[in-house]
């Protein structure tokens, strides 16, 4: 199983090696057969950077933006290589370039909207690279960068994603932002119950996330935005407390009623 946690390992130590980047590379050492079989194939994205290639990469790792993620599937630990399987590079009809990844992700938003959860894919078209944590990302940046690490805020990303192929793992179980379903419409209603004016569309996006926080932080939660079993639970407690209230309220109205 190919999983966030592995995927983040995996770039780190690309970075660690200084791994270089080669256009249409994959992981591989770069020799001489592997540099002139890429210039024969992307003739336009090797020739003009040939020179600064020969000095700085052969003899490295080298990979570019989405190759550095597919290395990851791609690796043999016992060859300690990649081996190139279409299976990894092609999801039906579209290769998975940075664009062709951002498109057959199936959760994906505006940067502004992403969750703090390491392996997420960051992308602005035609590049990608790997969230780690914290703000940082480490990407695959360009023939004359390498490997390397940058801020998250400084690069212009536009859109984060969840990488197809890898199943996105997290230290704590729950429902969270993505989901979709019967469950998520009846958050959506418990938290309406109780005053939030979300759309009951059985999706969990980035309002049900917020509202769900913010539920979080006014009784004394970890705002993760996370339905975990704790969570649950002070959403029915309160939910009761809400309708014995309503009865209370009620029951004083009859009493008034019945005297007058």
């Amino acid at each position: 199983m190919f999983t966030n946690k592995g995927l983040v390992e995996h770039v780190k130590k690309a970075l660690a090696e200084g791994w270089g980047y080669v256009y249409g590379t994959i992981g591989q050492v770069l020799n001489e057969n592997i540099l002139q079989a890429k210039k024969a194939q992307y003739p336009v994205q090797i020739t003009k950077y040939e020179t600064f290639i020969r000095q700085n990469w052969m003899g490295k790792r080298t990979a570019d933006c989405v190759n550095l993620i597919k290395s990851y599937f791609w690796w043999d630990a016992k060859k300690n290589d990649p081996v190139y399987n279409i299976a990894y590079d092609k999801i039906g009809d579209t290769w998975q370039s940075a664009d062709g990844m951002f498109k057959t992700a199936k959760v994906k938003g505006p940067i502004d909207t992403m969750p703090e959860i390491i392996g997420l894919g960051v992308h602005y078209p035609g590049h990608i690279g790997v969230y780690i944590g914290n703000g940082q990302v480490i990407e695959s940046r360009g023939t004359k960068y390498g490997v390397v690490l940058t801020n998250l805020k400084e690069r212009g990303w536009t859109h984060w994603l969840e990488i197809p192929n890898i199943t996105y793992l997290t230290t704590k179980e729950g429902l969270r932002r993505g989901a979709k379903g019967t469950e998520v419409g009846l958050l959506q209603a418990q938290l309406n119950a109780l005053g939030a004016t979300l759309v009951e569309d059985k999706d969990f996006g980035p309002k049900t996330e917020a509202a769900l926080q913010k539920f979080q932080a006014d009784n004394g939660l970890e705002a993760d935005g996370i339905l975990d079993t704790i969570t649950s639970q002070m959403l029915t407690k309160k939910l009761i407390e809400k309708i014995k209230n309503q009865n209370t309220i009620l029951s004083q109205i009859r009493d008034i009623i019945v005297r007058y």
